[in-house]
């Protein structure tokens, strides 16, 4: 699990917005990742974080590859790490894919997960034990991988999970969905509309890899998951008139219609080619994925 200038970004933008780092759990140690202390500086620095470049070096010198320092100059005062074994003396040790320790409810003000789910069989007791784990008011803040890491893990995660699971129903609200390429760059940036909002799926190729980082607040304690989640559009579907469903005249917007005139008179060759030519990076709608300025 490694912090890298994209995700050094959006940790510090969530500490300037307010994101409370007092107590914070992250699940496996989280170390450093092309990242140098001028990069990290830097980084914290755009945020709004005032870190002079002795600063910098010691956040990478005080704490040998752990990114602890750094997570102390966001604002934890308590920081504490979460493993399945006690290889990098994480402070708890227990399986993830079993219900977390009782103790470790509403405990923390933030959880982070920097890279670590996507290695848990158990994904839905995972997610749960995290948001089980937050305070009510406190954070959970996730930077997972989205396409392109075939083989990375057991899992790539599509921005639809988590705006299903970070609903009010399960004691959360979601407040950033951002979609960002591997680049290092920081211009490979994208909110990310939520499906049930754009009603119609969100979907995406990226000829680089690309990930995810979620930002939730808890709003109130409860059982996570007493209603599973569901996709938005099977549950459009199931919730609409008879009549409506088995219509061939479902509504479709102006933007889909020309999409789909497109579609049907452009050679596939040529559709790529404009694709390219009109949206470098990751193939998408900018409809659905809002660029963000660095």
């Amino acid at each position: 699990m490694g912090i890298d200038n994209n995700s050094l970004r959006f940790l510090a933008e969530a500490a300037a917005r307010g994101v409370d780092f007092s107590r914070t759990i992250t699940i496996g140690r989280q170390n450093f990742y092309r990242l140098s202390p001028s990069s990290l500086r830097s980084g914290l620095v755009r945020a709004g974080h005032r870190v002079s470049a002795l600063d910098a070096e010691r956040i990478f010198s005080n704490r040998g590859i752990y990114a602890d320092e750094l997570l102390r100059v966001l604002g934890a005062e308590t920081l504490h790490s979460a493993d399945y074994s006690e290889y990098e003396n994480a402070t708890h040790i227990f399986d993830m894919n079993r219900p977390s320790p009782p103790d470790l409810d509403q405990r923390y003000t933030l959880v982070v997960d920097g890279g670590s789910l996507e290695h848990i069989f158990n994904f839905p007791q995972a997610i749960a034990n995290c948001m089980n784990m937050v305070a009510v008011g406190g954070h959970f803040i996730g930077l997972t991988p989205a396409n392109n890491f075939f083989g990375h893990g057991f899992y790539q995660f599509s921005a639809e999970l988590f705006f299903r699971i970070f609903e009010e129903c399960n004691g959360f609200a979601l407040e950033r969905v951002v979609l960002v390429e591997d680049d290092q760059s920081g211009r490979g940036w994208f909110e990310v509309i939520d499906p049930a909002v754009a009603k119609e799926r969100v979907t995406l190729m990226s000829a680089t890899p690309s990930h995810l980082f979620v930002q939730a607040r808890k709003t109130r304690h409860c059982v996570p998951f007493q209603r599973a989640p569901y996709q938005s559009d099977y549950v459009s579907t199931w919730l609409a008139e008879p009549l409506a469903r088995g219509s061939s005249k479902s509504y479709r917007s102006p933007m889909m219609l020309l999409r789909s005139a497109g579609q049907a008179l452009l050679p596939r060759g040529l559709k790529e080619w404009l694709r390219c030519r009109l949206f470098p990076g990751p193939r998408c709608r900018r409809d659905l994925f809002k660029p963000v300025r660095s």
